[in-house]
């Protein structure tokens, strides 16, 4: 069977030139096979998966590097295993980076603690695998290894978790899978996450969403006691216009703590400008923490072993401790987020709301996350 085979003929004169585009110059253009060419044991592979995770974290390797967000990265292998290979350089990449020890050195370290070796044993007896990493080294590289280890494994937990509901958009995925820390992965995964019965949701189960969302879009211009009366139920508990609209707040304050971005303006702003204080419970009594009974600090400034005392005192029920945000500037944040309309019948509830928002729901939660970490990073030293 004869098959003819035509030669296309193409004139340079018909092409039209096109500047090439760099992902990172001079190395790897965009849209061409690039090829890294080296002798077993050169690094090719270490070399690839270092990119792969700058890339992935939205990282430039040098000011070459045009990379501005974080990117999927698709990673095909013949000769290297994903557990024992690609998984630990990509967590040496990382730790090495973080602790500024060269890469040789984590890797060893990972592979002698995966084994099963204890850190004390490492240091002591394998100096010259990691490279004569000391013990202080050592453990934090553990600490970090654990830590992303863990992470890796809630990403997984919450992507699955959320998939099995139906709920998982390709935007949120790649926002999990770029996230840092655990408190990300959180404030993520809280809107998705199952609840116990709330307020918002005993006020969902009322049939009062339509409403929340009608306040939410700031548009209506009836009075909302007149909307409300529509959904007036004897049946369904809500017994006059005002149980209807304080149903519909309680659902838009909740979905307003759920937003993971709000969270983390919120947490980042109170780290910040916030203070921890402590006040005496009796004032009269004597103790070992009488310097604590008028005491204020900022967060950011608070020594390790003062956090210590401090939970002391109020574990022995010497002090009452709290952490005190910059209220009112979080407060016309999340206004200036939530209320986008000037509307006389809306704006005033919503800013009901806010307040109720943050002082019920989001404050209490903020000021339990910083004393833990605080707390953590105070017994760590």
């Amino acid at each position: 069977m004869e098959t003819n085979t035509e030669l296309k003929m193409i004139h340079l004169s018909e092409v039209e030139s096109q500047q090439i585009k760099w992902l990172w110059y001079p190395f790897i253009p965009y849209g061409k096979l690039s090829i890294v060419q080296g002798d077993p044991g050169d690094g090719k592979s270490t070399l690839i998966l270092n990119i792969a995770a700058k890339l992935s974290r939205g990282e430039c390797i040098d000011e070459n590097m045009n990379i501005t967000e974080p990117v999927n990265v698709i990673y095909q292998t013949a000769e290297d295993g994903l557990a024992d290979t690609v998984k630990p350089r990509l967590e040496a990449a990382k730790i090495s980076e973080e602790l500024g020890i060269k890469r040789h050195q984590t890797e060893a370290a990972v592979k002698l603690i995966d084994e099963g070796n204890t850190i004390p044993f490492i240091s002591r007896y394998r100096k010259e695998a990691t490279g004569e990493l000391n013990d202080e080294q050592l453990r934090k590289l553990y600490e970090r290894l654990v830590y992303l280890r863990n992470l890796e494994e809630k990403k997984e937990q919450v992507i699955s978790s959320i998939e099995e509901q139906g709920k998982l958009t390709e935007e949120l995925k790649k926002q999990i899978l770029a996230a840092e820390t655990l408190v990300a992965v959180e404030d993520l995964y809280r809107p998705y996450r199952p609840k116990r019965r709330t307020r918002a949701t005993i006020a969902k189960e009322k049939g009062l969403e339509p409403l929340a969302a009608l306040i939410t879009l700031q548009k209506t211009k009836e009075p909302l006691e007149k909307t409300a009366e529509a959904y007036i139920s004897e049946e369904k508990g809500v017994e006059s216009a005002k149980d209807a609209i304080s149903g519909a707040c309680d659902i838009i304050a909740e979905s307003i703590s759920d937003e993971a971005a709000y969270r983390t303006w919120i947490r980042e702003t109170t780290m910040r400008k916030g203070k921890v204080t402590s006040q005496a419970k009796n004032p009269e009594a004597e103790s070992v923490y009488e310097m604590y009974y008028e005491f204020e600090e900022p967060i950011k400034k608070l020594a390790g072993h003062r956090i210590l005392a401090l939970n002391r005192g109020e574990k022995e029920k010497f002090l009452t401790v709290k952490v005190n945000a910059p209220e009112e500037e979080i407060l016309r944040y999340l206004e200036h987020q939530v209320i986008t309309k000037e509307n006389p019948v809306t704006s005033p509830v919503l800013k009901e709301v806010v307040d109720d928002c943050y002082k019920r729901l989001i404050a209490p939660a903020i000021e339990r996350e910083i004393r833990s970490n605080l707390t953590d990073q105070a017994e760590d030293g």
